[in-house]
């Protein structure tokens, strides 16, 4: 396993003022369409972006509890390895962070409070589909203070970044723009709020691809169940 030389970091970190930018804009220009519900829990709504057939998604969930601990399960590494087991991997070949230092590191495997981080996220999707290689994602991930007033807003955004060095053999380099919003609304509760675009780039047929977004939902049902255990 690589990692990633200091002026690498520097590089690649530094831009996630214009990152946070793409994301933002994308979103507010994006055309919904009619709202559905996943599992008797989660609003969401497909979505359309301008020049490509690939969908987004934009799901929300009420939770009840305490917006660290949001972020806590957020930013949770949930690192996966070669080694695991079929079923622990769940379609991927490996997942690992990369930080630019220590303090990060310690804050993002044991966050308690917001802080306001940046770190590399790298996953190699497995994809079970004869002749089309695996799937790889590298991206930046960071997290932004947006309260205004009494109640707190924190959003952990995902974007796609290259890195100018090789990471991982026989794998096809796709992009994301992802975020996903806590925000206290009163009353003890938080809204979660998760908007993904991905882009597997290649031969993988785009039905395929908008079809697996919904599976995404899960990861909102997960931080809600995590917020609101006893």
């Amino acid at each position: 396993m690589k990692e990633f030389p200091k002026e690498i970091f520097d590089r690649v970190l530094q831009k996630s003022s214009d990152y946070q930018k793409s994301i933002d804009k994308m979103y507010k220009e994006t055309q919904f369409h009619e709202e559905k519900l996943y599992k008797n829990l989660v609003k969401f709504r497909y979505g359309q972006v301008k020049g490509t057939s690939l969908k987004v998604l934009c799901g929300q969930v009420i939770i009840k509890g305490d917006i660290d601990k949001a972020i806590a399960y957020d930013l949770d590494p949930r690192e996966i390895f070669s080694n695991m087991s079929k079923e622990l991997r769940k379609g991927c070949l490996f997942k690992h962070l990369y930080f630019p230092s220590s303090d990060v590191e310690a804050y993002v495997r044991n966050a308690e409070g917001f802080k306001e981080v940046k770190f590399v996220h790298h996953l190699v999707q497995e994809i079970p589909v004869p002749l089309i290689q695996n799937r790889e994602f590298v991206t930046i991930r960071f997290t932004t203070d947006q309260t205004q007033g009494c109640n707190k807003k924190y959003v952990v955004y995902t974007h796609e970044c290259d890195p100018g060095i090789k990471l991982a053999e026989k794998v096809v380099r796709g992009s994301t723009k992802h975020f996903n919003s806590y925000e206290e609304i009163g009353n003890g509760e938080i809204l979660a709020t998760s908007y993904l675009f991905c882009d597997p780039a290649g031969q993988i047929p785009t039905a395929l691809v908008n079809m697996n977004l919904e599976g995404e939902l899960e990861s909102l049902i997960k931080v809600k169940e995590f917020v609101e255990k006893k």
